[in-house]
């Protein structure tokens, strides 16, 4: 008798190994004494499934893989009174993530905030739902390019003399880090030391008073709010599938 074991997601890239416990299909008193597992990829040659066995598990490592799809493992293991069980595992393969650019952390951050979107929220066919690389997508789907933009100097009066050191960039929300570039009146690149920057509030912050100097930026900033209603689009046509709808003599349920 076959026991199948729920969808596990695995990248092509990855080798990963996966546990099974025989405890529940062991005779009394007996033991798990061998094992061997078999790949069915979707499509071409089949790859070694590595087993290991310890006590009632079996550990069946496979990977790196060569196509995307479901891919199935099958199990047997044979006991110590000779009886065999088999368990089968069903794999969704999917390419791996592209990473996000470190750039973008704060501004992904607060999407996640905005749209409540977690980590490993939902499937579809092999991709999983969202890593920070699937967010930046979106958010790169709603970036504008500055260029040579004007900053604006806010004046402050500090012991009977005005300053100059915070400067109000054109919108919120920059990408940080070395995709924003502060340049002088001649347009040259301003050392990163002499200021700091906190673009997506909008501010750069100089350390010494600048006099009122012109100042000007070049970067990428993004429209928020909108990648985050595109990312409530694209939940809501998921979650769309799942519904659970009673009246009074009815019931519609396909909760997931």
């Amino acid at each position: 008798m076959a026991t199948y074991r729920g969808e596990i997601s695995q990248s092509v890239d990855e080798i990963r190994t996966h546990t099974i416990d025989y405890t529940l299909d062991l005779p009394t008193g007996g033991t798990v004494v061998s094992a061997e597992g078999t790949h069915i990829p979707p499509s071409g040659a089949a790859g070694t499934v590595t087993i290991s066995v310890s006590g009632p598990y079996v550990y069946a490592t496979l990977g790196p893989l060569s196509v995307i799809g479901q891919h199935h493992v099958s199990i047997i293991a044979t006991f110590s009174d000779g009886q065999k069980s088999e368990v089968r595992l069903a794999l969704n393969v999917f390419y791996p993530a592209a990473a996000a650019r470190e750039t973008m952390a704060d501004l992904i951050a607060e999407l996640r905030t905005l749209t409540d979107a977690g980590g490993s929220d939902y499937h579809v066919g092999a991709a999983t739902y969202w890593t920070d690389g699937q967010l930046q997508d979106v958010l790169d789907k709603h970036r504008v390019d500055v260029f040579n933009a004007e900053i604006l100097p806010q004046d402050e009066y500090r012991g009977g003399s005005t300053i100059y050191k915070t400067y109000y960039l054109p919108d919120k929300n920059f990408e940080g880090g070395a995709a924003l570039t502060v340049l002088d009146l001649e347009g040259n690149p301003v050392g990163t030391a002499l200021y700091s920057a906190y673009p997506s509030r909008g501010q750069v912050v100089f350390a010494a008073n600048t006099g009122g100097s012109a100042y000007y930026i070049s970067g990428a900033r993004y429209e928020l709010e909108a990648a985050a209603a595109d990312i409530w689009r694209r939940k809501a046509s998921h979650y769309a599938q799942a519904y659970n709808i009673s009246t009074d003599n009815q019931r519609l349920d396909r909760g997931r």
